[in-house]
Formats: structure tokens, sequence, C-alpha cells
């Protein structure tokens, strides 16, 4: 499996973007944290809440998830390019502040609408809302970590960035399930808008802050930081050769999308099979969540599987396997196993998305609103598929799960197709 490897490629040269400061990065990071709590305390138990107040099942939860990756895939793409024009700044302060308004309107509309037929048309409101600005908020955070860095601080800077967001959506799913049963429903959307609120704060800081250092800095001529550039003869293989593994990862990193808002709209249902409370189910649900966080860590030690085809094969072929096992698990003991093995696939499987796409320099806001269209539209596939699933096969509990398991088999096909068609 070792020997299966491509030249590593040359990246382009550095940005002339001045790269962010300690302090800089720091602020990006704790920004992000904060954005992976609030983002996963509401979407992650929407799907309680929708079951608790209008008896959704799998198939209505399955229908809104479907509903917003679509909404995310084509928001994102416009966002990257919104990003480039008015800045990185004043992206995550339309995000931040559209997020906010959505969880605002989220908290006061049950007091004034009730819980009737008009708030359930409201939440898809605030689905609308709350997607459309969370969209502008990723692309310039990444873009603002990966800019004017070499290879050896990316590869550090993408491991602190995966960690922040996973462990913070890992939390928030060990936790939301325990404030949801305790403090109610509404705790889903102002606990985010007080986090909202917060970020909205941070930002303003970190942009007085750079003002003054602005200020006080001589203006010297930018000087792009070293890294490795085009200089080598073989340069444009080498760089082909990357192209290839970021092709290869733009394909896989959808259809792991496609399984993750697959199963997170159906945990409801796993629970209830299981006879988990929602608090029990952020414990039991979350463990695939932990996992992909711990995947990052040993990515980031082992840097190994970069550049080899087989290992995001086998990550591909297992992370179709351990969805169609965590969904069909009947012993509490299998689906652990699985969660941990999914968590690891799907971990190995987005580091290659965002590593290639920032290692061959394709990390400035256009770059990053492909990145998360991308994901958009796996986002979309797998519940759209476990619709027409359930659709078709009304009679059938798990139509939804062997419909996604096989359209991830389509997508390991056309993986294979890709990489066959990039070698002739």
């Amino acid at each position: 499996m070792a020997h299966d490897t491509a030249d590593t490629p040359a990246v382009p040269k550095a940005s002339n973007l001045a790269p962010l400061d300690r302090r800089g990065r720091l602020n990006c990071f704790v920004t992000g944290a904060i954005s992976s709590l609030a983002t996963s305390y509401y979407f992650n138990y929407l799907f309680f809440y929708l079951r608790d107040h209008f008896d959704y099942g799998n198939r209505e939860n399955l229908l809104i998830a479907g509903f917003q990756g679509l909404l995310y895939t084509v928001s994102a793409y416009l966002a990257g390019r919104f990003i480039q024009r008015v800045g990185h700044t004043n992206a995550l302060k339309v995000g931040f502040l559209g997020m906010g308004a959505g969880m605002v309107l989220g908290t006061i509309a049950p007091h004034v609408l009730g819980y009737g037929k008009s708030l359930q048309w409201m939440e898809w409101a605030i689905v609308v809302i709350w997607t459309t600005t969370m969209c502008q908020t990723w692309p310039a955070l990444q873009a603002m970590l990966g800019r004017g860095q070499t290879r050896e601080q990316l590869s550090r800077t993408t491991t602190i960035y995966n960690l922040t967001w996973s462990s913070m959506t890992a939390l928030a799913y060990l936790t939301s399930g325990a404030l949801l049963q305790h403090f109610g429903g509404e705790v889903l959307f102002w606990v985010p808008a007080l986090m909202h609120g917060v970020q909205l704060f941070l930002l303003e800081m970190e942009e007085r802050r750079q003002k003054r250092l602005a200020q006080q800095q001589v203006v010297t001529k930018a000087t792009p930081p070293a890294g490795p550039g085009l200089e080598t003869a073989d340069s444009a293989a080498r760089l082909e050769a990357g192209k290839n593994f970021l092709h290869l990862a733009w394909v896989s990193n959808p259809f792991a999308y496609t399984a993750i808002y697959a199963l997170l709209p159906v945990i409801p249902k796993l629970a209830d099979a299981f006879h988990l409370t929602p608090q029990a189910a952020g414990f039991v649900c979350s463990i695939w969540q932990w996992s992909r966080m711990g995947s990052f860590v040993l990515f980031y030690l082992w840097p190994g599987w970069h550049y080899r085809f087989r290992w995001l094969m086998l990550a591909f072929f297992l992370m179709a396997g351990s969805f169609l096992t965590v969904l069909l698990a009947s012993q509490l003991w299998l689906l652990i196993v699985a969660q941990i093995l999914f968590g690891l696939c799907v971990g190995l499987i987005y580091s290659s998305s965002l590593f290639y796409s920032m290692d061959l320099g394709i990390s400035g806001g256009k770059g990053g609103g492909i990145h998360e269209a991308v994901i958009g539209l796996g986002m979309f596939m797998g519940p759209a598929t476990g619709v027409l699933s359930l659709q078709f096969f009304p009679t059938h509990p798990s139509a939804s799960t062997w419909g996604t398991t096989g359209l991830l088999v389509i997508g390991l096909v056309l993986f294979l197709r890709v990489r066959l068609a990039r070698q002739e």
C-alpha cells in the first residue's frame, strides 16, 4: 500500500497577501471554534426539535436536510466570489449578523406564532437565512488562515483548523442533547444567537487591532514568504500529479458528506431503536465525530497518506461499509465500533480535500467557496437519495439506508474511473 506513490507536487508560489500574525491566527481559530459550536448546537439537534414539535420522521428530516444541502451548494459557490470582492472581514460580518438574526428569529417565533403550521414554515425560512449567511464564513476563515504560508506551515495550520472545528462539533453533539432535554427546544436557538454576538464583538476588536498595527508599521515592500516554488525542471509534471489527487479528493469528499448528512437526520429514529434519550443519544452518537477529530491528529503526525492513492480508495470503501453498519447495527457495541471506523474514514477524505486544495495554492476566498460548495453537494445528495428511496419503498424502513449505500457504491465507481482517466 505504501508503494503506490506519486511525487509530492511543487506548489505555486505563496500568495503576496500578508499572513496573519500569531494573535490574528489565534483569533481565527477561536472564531472558527465558536462557529462550530453554534452551527452544531442548532442544526444537528434541529431534527430532534422537528420530531418533537411537528412529528417529523426520517422522510421529513431528510427532506429538510437535502433542501439545506442544495441551498448550501449554491450559496457557498457564490460566497467565494462575494468574499473576493468585499474582503474576508466584511464577509464574516455579513455571515455572523445573518446567522445571529436567524437564531433570534427562531427564539421569538414560538412565542408569536405558537407551535402550529406557521411556525413549521418559519423553521424552513430560518434554515434559508442561516444557511445562506453561514456560507460567507467558512471560506473566509480558510482563506485568512491559509494565505502566505509554506507547505510546512500550511500542514500545521490545516491540522489545527481541523481539530478546532471537529472537536467543537463533537462537543456540541455530546452536550446539546442534555441541553435540549433539560431546557427545551428553544435552547437550540438562543445559545447560538449569543455565540454569534460574541463573534461579532471579537471580529470588531480584531479589526481595530489590525488598523492599529497598520498605523504603527513602516510601509515596506512585501516579501513573499519562502517556500517551494515552480523552479524545478519537472515542475509541470509534478503539479499535474498533484491536480490528479485534488480531483480524486473533490470526488470523494462530497460522498463523505453524502454519508454524514444521510446519517444525521435519522439519528432520532436510531436513538429510538436503542431506547436512547436525547442526552444519551448525544453521548453515543457523537462517537464518530470524536473519531474524526482523532483522525486529524493521526494524519498530521503520519503524513504517509499524502499523495498515495490506495489510502484514499480504502477510506472511501470502508466509509461506505461502516455507514451501512451504523444504521443497521442491532448491537450497541457494533454501533460504536462502526462509528469509530466511519469517523476515521471521513477524516482522511476531508483532510485530503482541504490539504490538496491548499497545497496547490487554491486557498483564496474563491477556492474556499468551491471547497464548501463541493461539501454542500454531498449534503444534498445523501438526504435526497434517502427521501427518494422512502418515496418509492415506503413500507421498507431501511430503504433510505440501502439507497444511500448504493449511491456511495456509485461514487466509488466514479472515483475509480477518474483515477483511470487521469492515468491515460
